[in-house]
């Protein structure tokens, strides 16, 4: 298998999970040496082979012995490795906790339940150890949010993300509703986004949303100085409507 085979058969593999491929390389003048990072919002994880060794963040996953002298072997262990890693850190709804079961019941009229992935793991943090679970209601739009075993919860559509630090609220119970309602608002309301481009550079994004009035400011990304772009190029202006309660997408 070449590099891109390899990478898509990765990316495949990732299509039902809560991870995203965000690194990938290949060396074939180096044993075949392939390196890929897997990330779920919170926690990475880096694979990578070394003459025919597999390890994940510098845990040996499989020692050598596997592979047949004359077999490209060594890509199929590697998916393996990343496939068992999936497996172990999938979850049912049943294994969530009581707050991600909520969150999803207050949305089960707007959302395909049967179509949410989900996973739990831990991550270090200064508190120590914590638990969190990885919850995703439209990967291809990103739409997806985490709980926190501390009660912190983090959502995400689109490009717009939001943290809710428990501390700040009066009871976990406020924290949930606040997040219920940003879902509730992007499954509801139609959401333009607006793409800014200096010729061929993109300069910023913006979200609105009309809640029937008008279209609200929601979120802004910027990506470039002005003084680093060309003051002659063209500005050009990219809108796309999008609206998730129907469950499709208008340009």
């Amino acid at each position: 298998m070449n590099e891109l085979e390899i990478r898509q058969k990765i990316e495949k593999l990732l299509e039902n999970s809560t991870f995203d491929l965000t690194e990938f390389s290949y060396d074939p003048l180096i044993f075949g040496n392939l390196s890929a990072v897997i990330y779920n919002d919170t926690k990475a994880y880096q694979f990578s082979t070394d003459r025919g060794e597999i390890w994940c963040n510098r845990e040996l996953i499989y020692p050598n012995n596997y592979h047949v002298k004359g077999q490209e072997d060594t890509p199929v262990y590697l998916m393996k490795a990343i496939q068992k890693l999936l497996d172990d850190k999938k979850i049912a709804l049943e294994q969530c906790s009581e707050t991600t079961r909520t969150i999803l019941d207050k949305l089960s009229d707007l959302i395909e339940l049967d179509k949410v992935l989900m996973s739990a793991d831990i991550r270090e943090s200064k508190k120590g150890p914590i638990r969190f679970e990885s919850v995703i209601l439209d990967k291809e739009n990103h739409i997806k949010f985490v709980v926190y075993e501390d009660g912190d919860i983090w959502t995400s559509f689109l490009f717009n993300e939001k943290y809710y630090y428990a501390l700040n609220y009066e009871s976990d119970q406020e924290v949930i509703d606040e997040a219920v309602l940003a879902f509730r608002n992007v499954y509801s309301y139609p959401i333009k986004y607006v793409l800014v481009y200096k010729g061929n550079k993109l300069m910023k994004q913006t979200l609105y949303i009309d809640k029937g009035k008008q279209w609200e400011w929601i979120g802004v990304q910027y990506f470039v100085l002005k003084r680093l772009v060309n003051p002659f190029a063209k500005t050009v202006t990219e809108e796309i409507l999008y609206n998730f309660s129907k469950n499709k997408v208008k340009k």
